[in-house]
Protein backbone atom coordinates (compact mmCIF):
# COMPACT_ATOMS: atom_id res chain seq x y z
CA UNK A 1 0.00 0.00 0.00
CA UNK A 2 1.59 3.11 -1.12
CA UNK A 3 2.26 6.24 1.66
CA UNK A 4 0.25 8.55 -0.23
CA UNK A 5 -3.40 6.82 -0.13
CA UNK A 6 -4.33 9.21 2.37
CA UNK A 7 -4.26 12.04 -0.27
CA UNK A 8 -7.01 10.24 -2.57
CA UNK A 9 -9.02 10.71 0.41
CA UNK A 10 -8.91 14.36 0.65
CA UNK A 11 -12.09 16.45 0.38
CA UNK A 12 -13.10 20.42 0.67
CA UNK A 13 -12.41 21.30 4.02
CA UNK A 14 -10.29 18.58 4.89
CA UNK A 15 -6.97 20.19 7.44
CA UNK A 16 -3.26 19.92 5.93
CA UNK A 17 0.11 20.79 6.77
CA UNK A 18 2.15 22.39 4.08
CA UNK A 19 5.81 22.24 4.21
CA UNK A 20 7.92 24.52 2.84
CA UNK A 21 11.23 26.02 2.98
CA UNK A 22 10.28 28.76 4.88
CA UNK A 23 8.24 26.26 7.51
CA UNK A 24 4.81 24.67 7.74
CA UNK A 25 1.58 25.90 7.90
CA UNK A 26 -1.95 24.22 9.05
CA UNK A 27 -4.33 25.16 5.87
CA UNK A 28 -7.94 23.57 4.50
CA UNK A 29 -8.30 22.11 1.02
CA UNK A 30 -10.26 24.82 -1.12
CA UNK A 31 -10.78 22.19 -3.83
CA UNK A 32 -10.10 18.67 -4.87
CA UNK A 33 -9.59 17.59 -8.53
CA UNK A 34 -9.05 14.41 -9.92
CA UNK A 35 -5.39 15.12 -10.35
CA UNK A 36 -4.79 17.88 -8.06
CA UNK A 37 -5.77 19.25 -4.45
CA UNK A 38 -5.96 22.75 -3.98
CA UNK A 39 -5.32 24.40 -0.24
CA UNK A 40 -5.32 27.89 1.76
CA UNK A 41 -6.50 31.07 0.75
CA UNK A 42 -4.25 31.62 -1.98
CA UNK A 43 -5.01 28.25 -3.40
CA UNK A 44 -1.29 26.63 -4.14
CA UNK A 45 -1.57 23.39 -6.01
CA UNK A 46 -0.28 19.83 -5.43
CA UNK A 47 -0.50 16.73 -6.90
CA UNK A 48 -2.79 14.17 -5.65
CA UNK A 49 -0.60 10.97 -6.70
CA UNK A 50 2.33 12.46 -4.46
CA UNK A 51 1.68 15.55 -2.54
CA UNK A 52 4.10 17.32 -4.12
CA UNK A 53 3.95 20.93 -5.73
CA UNK A 54 3.92 20.48 -9.53
CA UNK A 55 6.22 23.05 -11.84
CA UNK A 56 8.56 23.58 -9.32
CA UNK A 57 12.32 22.32 -9.37
CA UNK A 58 13.81 24.10 -6.67
CA UNK A 59 11.79 25.22 -3.12
CA UNK A 60 9.14 22.54 -3.79
CA UNK A 61 6.40 22.56 -1.05
CA UNK A 62 4.53 18.88 -0.43
CA UNK A 63 1.68 18.13 2.13
CA UNK A 64 1.16 16.60 4.96
CA UNK A 65 -0.92 14.33 6.74
CA UNK A 66 -2.90 16.64 9.96
CA UNK A 67 -2.42 15.41 13.09
CA UNK A 68 -2.55 17.20 16.70
CA UNK A 69 0.80 16.17 17.45
CA UNK A 70 2.13 17.45 13.63
CA UNK A 71 0.19 20.97 14.85
CA UNK A 72 1.91 21.24 18.52
CA UNK A 73 5.12 20.02 17.09
CA UNK A 74 4.73 23.46 14.15
CA UNK A 75 3.55 25.88 17.32
CA UNK A 76 6.67 24.50 18.90
CA UNK A 77 9.01 25.51 16.43
CA UNK A 78 7.48 28.66 15.74
CA UNK A 79 7.88 29.30 19.19
CA UNK A 80 11.70 28.61 19.17
CA UNK A 81 11.90 30.61 16.17
CA UNK A 82 10.63 33.88 17.45
CA UNK A 83 12.64 33.46 20.78
CA UNK A 84 16.05 32.82 18.48
CA UNK A 85 15.23 36.26 16.55
CA UNK A 86 14.14 38.03 20.04
CA UNK A 87 17.90 36.73 21.22
CA UNK A 88 19.56 37.55 18.00
CA UNK A 89 17.55 41.10 18.31
CA UNK A 90 19.21 41.25 22.10
CA UNK A 91 22.90 40.27 20.79
CA UNK A 92 22.71 43.33 18.19
CA UNK A 93 21.38 46.12 21.01
CA UNK A 94 22.65 47.92 24.06
CA UNK A 95 21.27 45.53 26.97
CA UNK A 96 21.37 48.48 29.53
CA UNK A 97 19.21 50.52 27.28
CA UNK A 98 16.18 47.79 27.60
CA UNK A 99 13.10 48.71 30.23
CA UNK A 100 12.47 46.20 33.04
CA UNK A 101 9.29 45.98 30.80
CA UNK A 102 10.72 44.57 28.04
CA UNK A 103 13.60 42.46 30.23
CA UNK A 104 10.80 40.69 32.04
CA UNK A 105 9.06 39.93 28.81
CA UNK A 106 12.57 38.87 27.77
CA UNK A 107 12.75 36.28 30.31
CA UNK A 108 9.04 35.22 30.41
CA UNK A 109 9.55 34.26 26.97
CA UNK A 110 12.50 32.35 27.56
CA UNK A 111 11.26 30.11 30.25
CA UNK A 112 8.44 29.39 27.76
CA UNK A 113 10.88 27.91 25.41
CA UNK A 114 12.67 26.20 28.23
CA UNK A 115 16.01 28.33 27.27
CA UNK A 116 16.66 30.20 30.60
Amino acid sequence: MSQHTWLADLHVGDTVIVCRDAGQEVTRVMRVTATHVLVGDTALRFRRKDGWQPGRDFHRAFLRRYTPEAEKEIQSQRLRQKTYAVLSHIHRRDVDRLTAEECQGILTLLHTCNLA
